[in-house]
């Protein structure tokens, strides 16, 4: 009776210890700009990935807490996307456990989306990755972790050749505005100043990386889109775009929302 216990037990904790995953902490960063700006909590589509590829959850209103399982012995990245498709909060943990929180923020956020892309084809090259080191190299970079030449560090992970040599600053561009209707612009990224406008003001913005930039105009009621070209003999342009719906809809509806957030487990 006795051998037979101890074989049980043997067997539980054999099995335990190949467990594929465990559960960890998640937090996302305090708030978003538009959410201070406009006294509303957002929604976000958290992308991790996963023990068989990426995997994806929506986070409702108000809440910056989830718990996930995830794939033991591997490197695992996070990002999420306000509103499903805003500029993310991002993070990672290294291969093995990690004490407390894994806190996304937008300084990693870019970090973390360069990551996700890559691991949707080459998911086994991604889960070896060192998070942390690679993180501190970006921002020995740029500070801002936004202006890499994000290419170049995807093209050495895959090929295997990821060094100090492979994380480069981009150059910046300045971009004048003309034209914007006035009013109070509210940059999405805190790496990047939001402006005011009077009149038929113009406004100069200074080290912009290539890609989407997005600023709201809450009185307004509408969204400003800078395209900033990765080709350097290209243009920028903007163009203004309506506001999200939960940045538009009564505030009863909006109260509303919120109070299905009760209902997440």
């Amino acid at each position: 009776m006795r051998r037979n216990l101890l074989l049980a037990l043997a067997c539980l904790l054999f099995f335990s210890g190949c467990e594929p995953s465990y559960f960890v902490d998640v937090r996302l960063e305090s708030s978003h700009p538009w959410e201070r700006a406009s006294g509303r909590q957002f929604w976000y589509t958290l992308v991790h990935t996963g023990t068989s590829g990426l995997e994806m959850n929506n986070i409702p209103i108000g809440v910056h807490d989830i718990r996930l399982a995830v794939p033991r012995s591997r490197t695992v990245i996070f990002a999420a996307y306000p509103l499903g498709t805003g500029f993310p909060v991002g993070g990672g943990m290294t291969t093995g456990t990690s004490e407390g929180p894994i806190l996304l923020t937008s300084l990693e956020g870019p970090l973390g989306n360069m990551l996700l892309q890559v691991a949707k084809q080459w998911p086994a090259v991604v889960s070896h990755i060192d998070f942390d080191r690679l993180s501190d190299a970006v921002r020995q970079a740029d500070e801002r972790m936004l202006c890499i030449d994000w290419n170049r560090v995807a093209a050495s992970i895959v090929n295997g050749t990821l060094g100090e040599s492979s994380i480069q600053s981009i150059e910046t561009r300045t971009v004048e505005l003309r034209d914007i209707p006035e009013g109070s612009w509210v940059s999405e990224s805190p790496m990047i100043r939001s402006f005011t406008l009077y009149g038929k003001d113009t406004v100069t913005l200074d080290s912009l990386p290539p890609g989407m930039i997005r600023f709201v105009n809450l009185q307004g009621r509408m969204e400003l889109r800078v395209l900033v070209p990765d080709d350097e003999t290209e243009a920028p342009f903007w163009y203004i775009a309506p506001l999200d719906p939960l940045l538009a809809i009564s505030d009863p509806a909006y109260h509303d929302l919120i109070r299905s957030a009760d209902d997440f487990p």
